[in-house]
């Protein structure tokens, strides 16, 4: 519903959905939002527990030093993460287009190997400056402000 160019009601953007693409359709994008859950969350948590005890950083138990930390895991995570993104809302938004502008994607794995071959890999990345940045703040407020 977010990204509708003309506001319905959620009962009409349900039938609709049900409607082009069946009770399947609420499904669509949902295995690279799957995917990127499993990587990316574990993955920044990961690199947050580990990071955090570097002998590199003088006091690794400091507020600095777990912000410093929090933030390149959120960034670290945002990046492998971002293709999983642009898939997930491709796949999901595809169904608004008329049928000849549809991408069509069969599965996530179809997306992520036709997206570079037709449009570039940065294309992948589109949106990533904000999305890191996010991702960045998000991950100090949630695990080193939380942990601190």
């Amino acid at each position: 519903m977010q990204t509708q160019r003309q506001k319905k009601s959620m009962l009409k953007t349900t039938l609709k959905v049900i409607r082009l693409r069946g009770f399947l359709g609420f499904y669509d994008g949902f295995t690279a939002a799957a995917l990127r859950q499993m990587t990316c969350t574990s993955l920044r948590f990961s690199l947050y527990e580990n990071g955090k005890h570097l002998e590199i950083l003088e006091n690794s138990n400091s507020m600095l030093n777990k912000l410093y930390v929090a933030s390149f895991a959120g960034i670290v995570g945002s990046l492998v993460g971002l293709p999983m993104d642009v898939i997930n809302v491709r796949m999901q938004n595809d169904m608004k287009y008329d049928e000849h502008l549809r991408r069509n994607y069969k599965s996530f794995m179809d997306a992520l190997i036709r997206i570079p071959k037709e449009e570039g890999w940065m294309t992948l990345y589109s949106g990533g400056v904000a999305a890191v940045l996010k991702a960045a703040v998000g991950n100090c407020a949630q695990l080193a402000v939380y942990d601190q």
